[in-house]
Formats: structure tokens, C-alpha cells, sequence
């Protein structure tokens, strides 16, 4: 019984250093069968196949560092200590081991699937980490699995280099600055995390001057405003403003208002006029009349808006084509904030 076992030890550990040097698919079961000093029919009484031979030993390395980083960081008293020792271990993991190290790193593609992440795995150790700390209020709310990611990421990569040999000697000194990133990684992603609402607000802000001819020679602004009160004065007579009016569009440096890109320079906002057709002195079935301003030459905005209007008065009994002023007389409005 002692011979078998120590037979499948020397197998797994000739195993790993073939794989981790060469990849699965480069070792053959007569590789590794010679490695170890056997023949290929004792190695079938551990394994069935190379592929259940690399599942076995990624699966045992896995969950083994799995449980030994969820024991590490239930030991630190709080969320820094528990990342610093959780970093330590993977770098002195790295050192003590680097054929396992590697051969982890090179086959999860093709063997973590096969694993699976549910039980005591490197993630979820450090998800439960940061979710524990996210609860106890030591750092901000955070996704667990995306700042799991960030901080194997930083880890794994920095082993990368090392196999590929653009970094040299051994890890664990480097696990203090690797610990301090992975907790400068968190913090941003809390950072984010609290002002995701602040951004969209900002992007629905922004998404306002989207229609603005900013690729127009002589833009040098961009203006959206928004009038949602006050009344339209045409000679003695005062149009409430019930619908918001928008302009819109860029401003040349003379303070020129130039047209938006989709044509809505003035919004076709249609205000009720006051006393319908009695009040404009016009016979007709259906009172309602509605007035919408719309430009009738160029508009100007410096410290106040200057606008070119002429009315669309709207009423069946009117047409399609009545106007107060026209493109080439339109009547002066000046929009003055108060």
C-alpha cells in the first residue's frame, strides 16, 4: 500500500512539472509514465486518461489554496491584513512551487470549466473577503466578483511576467506593493460604485448637446436651453408659455446661434393663444387657435437670446400657411432671464 502511494505521488509531481513545462497537450501518457519510472499500465491503475490525471491535480491544487486563503483571512482582523496575507501566500506559493504555480496558470482555461467555482476556491475566498468587509462598512459597497477579478488580475499577471522571464527573483518580496495595488484597485471600484448615479446623470446632461454642430467651422460653443414659463409678447397681446420651448445648437463667436445638426434648432413647441378666433377677430367653427414660433432669420445669443420669430397660427379655419411675420420681416423676440 505504501509502494502505490508513493507511486501516485511521484506521478502527480513528475505530472506537474511536464505540464507546466510543456502543456497538457504536449506530454503523453508515455511521457509522463517515464518520467516516473513506470510502466504506462501501473500509471492506468491511478488514472484513466491524461485528461482525468490534469482535471485531478488542477481540481487538489485549487480547493487545497482555497482553503488555505479563506483560514488566512479569517484569522486578520480586518479587510487590509486579510488582502496583505492573501497576496503573501499566493507569492510564497509561487516561490516554494513554481511548476505548480504555472501549471495552474497555464491549464484553468481548459480545466477551471470542468472544476467548477461552487465550494472553497481562490475567488471565492476572496469574494467572501471583500463581501465581508463591504457588510462590516470597512470599505464601500463593491462587487465581490469584480473585485476578486481586479485583484487576482494583479496577481496572476505579475506571475506571468515572471514565467515569461520579464521579471526576475523571487515574488514574495514584491507582495507588500502587489497587496497595496489590489487595495488601490478596490478603492476605485467603490469610488465608481458611488458615483455610478452621479454619471448617469451627467451622461443624461450631456446627451442633451448631442444634436450640437460642434464639426461646424466656427462653432466654439454648444448651448441647449430649456424655457418652461413666461409668455410670448406680440404687440399687446401676451401667449403664455405652457410647453417648454428648447433652442438649441452652436454658437459662433460673433454669438451667432447656428442650427442643430437634427433640424430642432427652436423646438415646434404650440402654445394656446389667448381668446382662439374671437380673440384674433377670425369667424370660425372651432375656437382653438395654437401658435408656434419658429425661426425667421438669424438669432444671436450673447448675454440674452435675440431671435428672428415668426408665429405658425394653427386652426382649420386659418390653413396651413398663416403666419405673423415671415422670413423676410420676422418680428424680434428677446428671451431675458429674470
Amino acid at each position: 500500500m505504501a509502494r502505490t502511494v508513493g507511486v501516485k505521488a511521484k506521478v502527480d509531481r513528475v505530472a506537474v512539472a511536464l505540464f507546466a513545462a510543456h502543456g497538457i497537450d504536449g506530454v503523453s501518457i508515455a511521457d509522463i509514465a517515464a518520467a516516473a519510472g513506470i510502466s504506462q499500465g501501473a500509471l492506468y491503475r491511478h488514472y484513466r486518461s491524461k485528461e482525468a490525471l490534469a482535471t485531478q491535480l488542477f481540481e487538489s491544487a485549487y480547493r487545497r489554496i482555497g482553503g488555505e486563503l479563506a483560514a488566512l483571512a479569517a484569522a486578520q482582523p480586518d479587510f487590509a491584513r486579510r488582502i496583505a496575507a492573501m497576496v503573501e501566500h499566493f507569492c510564497a506559493l509561487y516561490d516554494r512551487d513554481a511548476a505548480l504555480f504555472r501549471f495552474l496558470l497555464i491549464a484553468q482555461h481548459d480545466l477551471l470549466p470542468r472544476v467548477g467555482e461552487a465550494g472553497t476556491t481562490p475567488v471565492a475566498a476572496l469574494e467572501r473577503a471583500i463581501a465581508d468587509a463591504s457588510a462590516a462598512g470597512e470599505i464601500a459597497a463593491v462587487d465581490p466578483t469584480g473585485g476578486a477579478a481586479a485583484i487576482m488580475g494583479i496577481v496572476l499577471q505579475t506571475a506571468l511576467f515572471h514565467i515569461y522571464g520579464r521579471l526576475r527573483g523571487p515574488l514574495l518580496p514584491r507582495a507588500p506593493a502587489l497587496a497595496q495595488a489590489g487595495l488601490a484597485a478596490i478603492a476605485v471600484l467603490a469610488s465608481l460604485a458611488i458615483a455610478a448615479p452621479a454619471m448617469a446623470g451627467l451622461r443624461n446632461d450631456l446627451r442633451k448637446f448631442s444634436d450640437c454642430p460642434y464639426n461646424t467651422f466656427g462653432v466654439s460653443k454648444c448651448v441647449y436651453s430649456e424655457t418652461t414659463s413666461g409668455v410670448f409678447k406680440l404687440g399687446k397681446g401676451e401667449t403664455p408659455i405652457t410647453v417648454p420651448v428648447v433652442i438649441q445648437g452652436g454658437i459662433a463667436g460673433n454669438g451667432e446661434l447656428i442650427a442643430a445638426t437634427d433640424g430642432n434648432t427652436l423646438s415646434k413647441s404650440a402654445e394656446p393663444v389667448p381668446g382662439g378666433l374671437t380673440g384674433l377677430g377670425v369667424p370660425g367653427e372651432n375656437e382653438e387657435v395654437t401658435a408656434t414660433a419658429e425661426l425667421a432669420g438669424p438669432a444671436f445669443l450673447t448675454g440674452e437670446a435675440i431671435l428672428n420669430l415668426k408665429a405658425h397660427l394653427k386652426n382649420p379655419s386659418l390653413g396651413e400657411n398663416c403666419f405673423i411675420g415671415s422670413d423676410a420681416a420676422g418680428k424680434v423676440c428677446r428671451f431675458i432671464n429674470k
